[in-house]
């Protein structure tokens, strides 16, 4: 991005940002949904063995199910902060974050009481949710268009997938529980239902024709000695996609 803004290369910077996004969502969104589905699973396996017993794997559970609602929005916030850096307008996020401080701060005075700790995980999720909002409202007055319509038919497909994988990682989990004693056990439990949860979603997403998938497979393959970044093709891909990508002014 940072290379395309240099260059005054608004298709390249914003084409780059939109996938850059729907790839953070699609990567980000199957660990949110088993953590908002089955936090408990995740909990006892890392913590509860000593002391941890589980009245505190209860408690914990709760703050992660609601710091996971926000989760993929935090991980949107990162690119998006990437591109105003790559446009050399590093001090709008920063206005943003001033903001978010007293949000935050007030979202704990409410919600703490009376929800205790899942009260401050949550005013975090909401705070990160907001902020990835204004972060995008500002980043179209500067590039007029990100194409809004792309991110969210493919944030809908997602949560197709994303349907999917909590229900069979639920089904798995809540069927196998009562088997798990001890860390082995437990261990092995909770990676089968990541492996088929994880193998749902992505038969989902090849079945839904999400491109986001195809983008990750290029990545692999570049990563094993494909073309490098910045090569004419990829040029072309980026122009072909924004192309793609046109909408209505302001959507």
């Amino acid at each position: 991005m940072a290379r395309f803004a240099a260059s005054g290369d608004l298709v390249g910077f914003r084409t780059t940002l939109n996938m850059g996004t729907r790839q953070i969502f699609f990567i980000t969104i199957p660990f949110a949904t088993w953590f908002i589905v089955m936090p408990d699973a995740f909990v006892r396996l890392i913590y509860q063995h000593g002391v941890f017993q589980s009245a505190d794997a209860a408690s914990v559970s709760g703050a992660l199910l609601f710091f996971s609602v926000g989760m993929a929005f935090a991980n949107g916030n990162i690119i998006m902060n990437r591109g105003f850096q790559s446009l050399q307008k590093p001090w709008l996020p920063l206005w943003v974050s001033l903001i978010n401080l007293a949000l935050n701060a007030l979202l704990d005075l409410v919600l703490y009481k009376p929800m205790g700790v899942n009260g401050i995980t949550l005013g975090t999720s909401i705070v990160a949710s907001w902020n990835f909002i204004a972060l995008v409202y500002l980043m179209r007055r500067h590039v007029n268009e990100l194409g809004g319509r792309s991110i969210y038919e493919a944030l809908a497909r997602m949560a197709v997938c994303a349907a999917a994988l909590g229900a069979v990682s639920w089904v798995i989990w809540w069927g196998l529980r009562s088997h798990a004693h001890g860390l082995g056990s437990e261990f092995l439990i909770v990676g089968f239902m990541v492996l088929a949860g994880g193998a749902t979603y992505l038969a989902a997403a090849r079945l839904l024709h999400l491109e986001e998938l195809d983008l990750l497979r290029t990545l692999v393959r570049r990563r094993r000695g494909g073309p490098p970044p910045g090569d004419a093709p990829q040029q072309a891909d980026l122009r072909r996609a924004d192309a793609d990508l046109a909408v209505e002014p302001g959507e």
